[in-house]
């Protein structure tokens, strides 16, 4: 009610100004569900009064990640790089500027990622979600070893995290090994990473558990269809889902392992 008001007669103060459109931006990009056009607009209005705004410049870039328009990992990665070049000891911008790296997926980015979120380890070794998405990146460069400590590091801080679990799951799914999986992904889907039916199914699958894949893909795919935000991020799945749940209605196999190798890069 503060900031609506404040909106509505805005102060003729530079520096109140900046403060207001920072904490607007901040509402919208955490409302529910998030604004995050309108949170982009915000931050655009204060960076324009004061460039040097640190932590307008970095929401700005996790919401461009969140966006996902055409250009808008770019113009992640350009503000994440410039919230470390005047702030090089802001570790958060960092593993920001990973996971921007890992969703443009350029040559050589994997590698600029795995530099970021090794640079965090190595100054804060207590960060999960530096050796959370440093894992995935091993999960798919096959990177057993790598990948095994640094997400098992993960579940050891962060003992809540579903991400964690589910990146556990689908490592050891990848790797042909469905019952060594099954835990993580019972566990990530206890704590709420609905993307978990996917590898589950998979590791159902691969056992030759029919009934249990086509629960579990079913699940899965009605997920998809709700159209949540976290869902997003998986919707591209959806195609190939329906093609294993076919083949297993109609008494084929859904995959061969020897298909676990195409999964690893999507």
């Amino acid at each position: 009610a503060i900031l609506r008001r404040a909106q509505q007669d805005p102060p003729a103060d530079e520096a109140a100004q900046v403060s207001l459109f920072f904490y607007l931006g901040v509402v919208h990009q955490l409302g529910d569900p998030p604004a995050t056009e309108d949170a982009v607009a915000y931050y655009d209005a204060a960076l324009a009064l004061r460039p040097d705004h640190m932590l307008a410049r970095y929401n700005r870039a996790l919401a461009f990640l969140d966006r996902g328009w055409s250009g808008d990992v770019a113009r992640a990665l350009t503000d994440f790089s410039r919230v470390i070049d005047r702030h090089p000891s802001y570790l958060p911008a960092y593993i920001g500027r990973g996971v921007a790296y890992f969703y443009r997926g350029a040559p050589d980015d994997e590698e600029a990622a795995v530099r970021d979120f090794s640079y965090v380890i190595q100054v804060d070794p207590t960060r999960p979600l530096a050796y959370y998405n440093r894992g995935l990146i091993e999960i798919r460069q096959d990177e057993r070893a790598g990948w095994e400590e640094d997400l098992t590091r993960t579940i050891d801080l962060a003992p809540t995290f579903s991400g964690g679990y589910s990146a556990l799951c689908w490592g050891y799914v990848l790797e042909n090994e469905p019952t060594r999986a099954m835990p993580f992904c019972d566990q990530a889907i206890d704590l709420g990473a609905a993307e978990a039916l996917h590898s589950r199914g998979i590791a159902w699958a691969l056992q030759g558990e029919t009934d249990a894949a086509l629960e579990d893909f079913r699940a899965f795919l009605r997920w998809l269809a709700g159209g949540s935000r976290a869902a997003a991020a998986y919707q591209h799945l959806a195609p190939e889902v329906e093609g294993w749940v076919q083949a297993l209605e109609a008494g084929r196999p859904a995959l061969l392992p020897e298909e676990l190798a195409r999964l690893r890069r999507e």
